[in-house]
Order: structure tokens, then sequence, then C-alpha cells
């Protein structure tokens, strides 16, 4: 397909999908705020930028959504899947229960989603291409502009964990880190010395 043809398609998409008085949601966040965390600690909640947009965008959706008035309607999420994915929902299935009240009446679930299968999840994704071609450019092309004439609103805002929270985070990753080096060592040690491990366990 050449672009003409692509752009005259994503413009007749950015038709159908503003008949629905649609708000756009694109969450940034600084990876340089998680940068010195040691490797291994790359699988635990809330030590990657992920979880922090994750949680940041079904926050603002509910929160704006409450602020509207839809008494009676869920919110459900759907998001790509991704390795990050799964402990993600957990925390949001977790920590809900702890939501203002407003905010817990609107959440329903959230769900991983593949874009092939759903339109809705390849809208999200032209609409953060989009997006992301400003954030280098800082020009937005045809398509954007006539997108936001058409009224797909986009809500752009940053996620800002606690640096507190990221400090003890990251304090604690390099003690427990630093623990692991000094018994790994040990072990080592009382291994070349012959001592075998299953003695420990008598």
């Amino acid at each position: 397909m050449d672009s003409s043809a692509r752009d005259r398609k994503i413009a007749a998409l950015g038709k159908v999908v503003s008949a629905r008085h649609p708000s756009g949601y694109i969450c940034s966040i600084s990876r340089q705020l998680l940068a010195g965390k040691p490797d291994w600690l790359r699988s635990l909640m809330g030590t990657r930028a992920y979880d922090w947009a994750f949680m940041a965008v079904i926050c603002r959706v509910l929160g704006r959504a409450a602020e509207r008035g839809f008494p009676g309607s869920k919110i459900d999420f759907v998001f790509d899947e991704c390795s990050e994915l799964r402990k993600c929902i957990e925390s949001f299935e977790s920590h809900v229960h702890g939501f203002p009240k407003n905010m817990k009446e609107l959440a329903g679930v959230a769900i991983p989603g593949d874009d092939k299968d759903l339109a809705s999840l390849q809208c999200a994704d032209l609409l953060a291409s989009l997006h992301s071609s400003y954030q280098e450019t800082r020009q937005k092309n045809e398509i954007y502009e006539q997108w936001e004439s058409l009224g797909v609103s986009m809500d752009v805002f940053p996620a800002h964990p606690p640096e507190s929270e990221i400090r003890s985070m990251l304090h604690y990753a390099k003690e427990t880190d630093k623990r692991q080096r000094v018994a790994h060592q040990r072990l080592k040690i009382l291994k070349d010395q012959g001592v075998k491990l299953d003695d420990f366990k008598e």
C-alpha cells in the first residue's frame, strides 16, 4: 500500500472514530527515573516504566470519567499483551478496592488483547504513533491535525512515580543485590573447601 492510500484509510478511520466522540489518553514516563536498578529486579512490579504508565492511564481515565459522571457504567481496559502485563493486572485487581468511591464504581476489568483482532487497540496504536511522531518532530502531520479537527481529544500527561518510593526501592534493590553477592561468594568458598551444601540440611 502506498503512502497516499494509507493516509486516506487513516483519515477515513478518523471520521469513524470521531463519530463516537472519543478521548485519547497518552501517558509518558522518563525511563531515567528507574535507572540504576540491578538486572535481576526487572521482574518486580513497580520497577519498570510500564508499571507506572499502566496505573497512571487507568487512574486518569477513571478520574476523568468520575468528574463527568457516568452512573451505572463500567469502564474496561484492554492492553496489548506483553511480558509486564500480567503482574500489572494483578496489581490493579489488588489495589482497585482502595480507589476513591466514584472511581471504584466505574472500574471494570483489565485484560490482555491482541491488536491484530481488536479495532480499539489498532486505533490506540495509531494515536500513539501519531503523537510519538509529533514528539520527535514537534510538528503535527496532516492526519494528526485532521483527527483533532474531527474532535478526537487528546489528554497528554506524564506518569510521576513518587521519588521517595523510587529511592527506597532502589536502595532495597542494591542492598539485596549486595547480600546476594556476599552469600554467593561465601558459598563458593565453602564449596571450594569441599563442604557440601546438603550437609546444612542435617
